[in-house]
């Protein structure tokens, strides 16, 4: 990063790493993060911060810094977000048929197994009969737990999501996770020897040999709510977890040729229906996700025009 004068010791802007990017036919996002590595001052969105998924992919290490949250009136609706998670039946979908392919291949059998397998078993209860929904409207059903009959602990319970299954999954996470950095290892080592040929690449710009991070995401943060909703957590009563049923209307358009004029046109469109079922959990607590910034970090300074004096 010494293409121009002054190199790292340069404040680097957004326009910069942009231009300097196209000159160099190289990815400013990853140039970005070298440069943080080793930063004293990294200016970034809140999530970037406060969303521990985000932040892990991101690489940002909060050990013995002082993080400054400007407009911090916002803090506490973004920390309950960043604590939320949703997940929908297609999402899983998506696992399942990655999990089946890994174990077709070979490539951790027994593992993407078993995650394949809980996928679906929480797919088939998803997409199941539910006569109990307590909201609904033209379009979405919900339910939300607890309820006057069943405790969260007794929907997870029903889920077999128990702490053993939850240490279990788990393991299987950080296995596989093992596993995609030393195919990543792999795959850039071959770059390096082919000259930088990508051929068999995934969604993910990298081999296809490895779950997705789309699919990583749905594992990861699932173990990260069930870690804050283990029975007698800390915080355990400060969220509330919805089961959600849309009706989602989907439009299609084809194209055809009209070969004797030559010309394309669009066909009318047809519409069609589909259910998308979601697996909710609300965070009501902001503390949820702020807790842990604030074992990492040295200090937290919160700025704002707007808050009032405690």
């Amino acid at each position: 990063m010494s293409i121009r004068s002054g190199g790292e010791l340069e404040i680097w802007d957004i326009e910069d790493i942009v231009n300097l990017g196209k000159k160099q036919f190289a990815c400013p996002y990853f140039a970005a993060r070298e440069l943080a590595e080793n930063s004293d001052l990294v200016f970034c969105p809140y999530n970037y911060i406060l969303d521990p998924g985000v932040r892990e992919a991101a690489g940002i290490s909060l050990n013995g810094s002082i993080v400054i949250l400007d407009e911090a009136h916002n803090v506490e609706n973004a920390a309950r977000e960043a604590g939320s998670v949703e997940i929908t039946d297609k999402q899983l979908d998506i696992l399942i048929n990655e999990c089946q392919t890994m174990a077709k291949a070979g490539h951790l059998p027994e593992t993407h197994e078993f995650v394949g397998m809980f996928a679906q078993g929480l797919v088939t209860w998803m997409q199941g009969e539910f006569e109990d929904f307590e909201h609904q409207d033209f379009e979405t059903l919900t339910a939300v737990w607890p309820r006057k009959d069943a405790s969260i602990q007794d929907l997870l319970n029903q889920l077999a999501m128990t702490p053993a299954f939850t240490s279990r999954l788990q393991q299987a996470y950080s296995k596989i996770e093992d596993y995609i950095k030393e195919q990543r290892a792999i795959h850039a080592e071959n770059q390096r020897m082919t000259g930088g040929s990508t051929s068999g690449k995934d969604i993910d710009g990298i081999d296809s040999n490895h779950l997705s991070n789309i699919s990583m995401r749905v594992i990861g943060s699932l173990l990260r709510v069930l870690k804050h909703l283990s029975h007698g957590g800390r915080f355990s009563g400060d969220y509330r977890v919805a089961r959600i049923r849309r009706t989602v209307m989907t439009s299609h358009e084809q194209l055809f040729t009209n070969r004797k004029r030559k010309k394309s046109s669009i066909a009318p469109a047809t519409v069609t229906q589909e259910q998308v079922n979601t697996l909710a959990f609300w965070a009501l607590n902001p503390g949820v996700v702020f807790a842990e910034i604030a074992s990492l970090t040295r200090s937290i300074v919160l700025t704002s025009g707007t808050l009032s004096p405690l």
